[in-house]
């Protein structure tokens, strides 16, 4: 599972921009959307296993009565107050070192950025989604794994 969404990445990243097409975008959606599906199918298949397991196991008994001892040893120890003051104080340190107001207008420039060039944008998530649908369509083809397609010698 890891192999295919690196790869859809990875098509995506290096996807070059061209002119794009309403439908070529529609075909990148669609594309995203059926890999996605399909991620997400396997992984509820193997959620759903794995659950069963940890429930007939003992598992989920365990790791319950593991996280109530943890929670009351951190509070007799006082780690849930240094956890919340550290929390505050990260918080303090980002709205006074300037980053809070750096990410904001980074995601604003981004933002104006894609809206003057759509076009450019759209070409580019189009490619993508060719990119992927090509990478997704050679993934599932058992055809495309042979050695013939894969210009392997084939052995005696």
């Amino acid at each position: 599972m890891k192999k295919i969404a690196w790869t859809l990445v990875f098509c995506m990243a290096l996807s070059p921009v061209c002119l794009a097409e309403s439908s070529a975008l529609d075909r990148f959606t669609g594309g995203i959307s059926q890999a996605w599906g399909a991620l997400m199918d396997m992984a509820g298949e193997a959620g759903e296993s794995i659950s069963e397991w940890v429930d007939e196991s003992g598992v989920a008994q365990w790791a319950e009565n593991t996280v109530n001892d943890l929670t009351a040893w951190a509070q007799e120890n006082g780690l849930t107050d240094w956890a919340q003051n550290t929390l505050t104080a990260l918080d303090t340190w980002f709205d006074e070192s300037g980053l809070k107001e750096w990410t904001s207008k980074t995601a604003g420039e981004f933002q104006a950025f894609v809206e003057e060039n759509r076009p450019a944008v759209e070409a580019w998530l189009a490619q993508a989604g060719e990119d992927v649908r090509a990478a997704w369509d050679t993934l599932t083809d058992a055809d495309h794994h042979t050695p013939k397609r894969c210009n392997r010698p084939t052995r005696p």
